[in-house]
């Protein structure tokens, strides 16, 4: 089977004793965790790591042991980037294209976007937001990234104190 990275399978096994006992079992999981087992049903086991790994079981009864396996395909995580058309921070009432990079599909959070699908949206922040979006790989694969935009407010400006000015004065 494929799955991604941080997922995991449920591996079992049909057996037949052929009229002796089996007398134990003995799944090992390359790069997989955990690593062996030796339940016949071994429950989850989960895959961090990109590549395809050997998935074998022993089987042992009183005429000798079986050995049988497969593989497991792990695809990658895509490593996903975001780049903000202003910067980091931005100043009050702007707007700044964020784009998205390193996947096939994205997935923004809502809030202050234009949009939530593709890989580039416009954000309006009031103040300091975090965005999020999740890219996807072409197998499916689910890879996230945040960039946080900081928003600067106006400056302030009123006279200290009060001036008379008459026609004809130079200011």
């Amino acid at each position: 089977p494929n799955i991604c990275e941080g997922q995991a399978v449920s591996p079992d096994v049909y057996m037949e004793d052929c009229l002796a006992p089996i007398l134990s079992t003995e799944w090992t999981f390359e790069q997989g965790s955990p690593a062996s087992s030796s339940s016949a049903n071994p429950g989850s086991v989960t895959y961090n790591t990109a590549g395809t790994w050997d998935v074998s079981i022993d089987v042992t009864n009183a005429c000798g042991t079986v050995t049988d396996g497969t593989t497991v395909t792990v695809e990658p995580a895509p490593i996903v980037n975001i780049v903000s058309s202003l910067g980091l921070d931005i100043c009050a009432g702007q707007s700044t294209v964020l784009t998205a990079g390193g996947a096939v599909t994205y997935t923004w959070n809502a809030g202050t976007l234009s949009t939530t699908n593709g890989p580039v949206t416009t954000a309006t922040p009031g103040g300091l937001t975090t965005y999020t979006v999740t890219g996807y790989s072409s197998a499916g694969c689910p890879g996230t990234q945040t960039i946080t935009i900081d928003v600067n407010t106006l400056p302030t400006v009123a006279p200290s104190a009060v001036f008379e000015i008459c026609a004809g004065d130079d200011v």
